[in-house]
């Protein structure tokens, strides 16, 4: 885990993925102390409620003062100016790690999503600023959000069908079976000089036991 990694998390409700956000952030809060921690919290599922520095209103909240090392948004309107004023502050206040917990929310209309959002998807490394991005609707966000993440992990997106084609198409890139477990996923890493892995929960891919 570097400073300025992508990562990206698809997955049904319910599958896992806010889980292994929590346990991501608490490995890059373990390794670098001194890295700030954004989260923008636009689903208001009580997943981030009890997290500090937690700020309501559709404006961009100001820069955390010096001693603060969370900021949760939690806007009730989606104004597109507002999102990007906040995602360029965040750009410029490095080392940090952004976590989007739905990034169709980003995605301002059909074919049109955030201009920051890109620019530090491009550019996290030598910011550094690092992105977990979290989605369901993998077919509604642009092929950029996840082609420029260093790390993919599946999980189910609809516990009813067949495992996700586009899951296994877009981020796998060869046939996988199904998740025997109901946290498992696929984990790809973007060299792509190995194939998918499969892991039955978030704690077994980081080696907590």
């Amino acid at each position: 885990m570097k400073p300025g990694d992508k990562w990206v998390l698809i997955g049904t409700s319910g599958c896992g993925k806010t889980t292994a956000l929590k346990y991501l952030d608490a490995a890059y809060r373990r390794l670098f102390p001194n890295m700030r921690h954004y989260v923008f919290d636009s689903k208001f599922d009580g997943d981030f409620d009890t997290w500090p520095g937690r700020i309501g209103g559709d404006t961009a909240p100001r820069k955390p003062g010096g001693n603060e090392r969370y900021q949760v948004w939690q806007p009730i309107k989606l104004i597109p100016e507002e999102i990007e004023k906040w995602l360029w502050q965040i750009r410029h206040d490095a080392p940090a790690i952004l976590m989007i917990d739905e990034l169709v929310h980003l995605v301002y209309k059909s074919g049109s999503y955030s201009d920051e959002y890109n620019i530090i998807l491009k550019t996290g490394r030598s910011l550094p600023v690092g992105v977990i991005t979290l989605t369901q609707e993998l077919s509604r966000i642009p092929q950029n959000a996840y082609k420029q993440s260093q790390h993919r992990l599946g999980f189910y997106v609809d516990k009813a069908a067949r495992y996700d084609k586009q899951i296994r198409d877009a981020l796998l890139k060869e046939v996988v079976e199904d998740p025997q477990h109901e946290h498992g996923f696929y984990y790809q890493h973007i060299n792509g000089r190995t194939g998918p892995q499969y892991f039955p929960s978030v704690q077994k891919f980081l080696g907590i036991h």
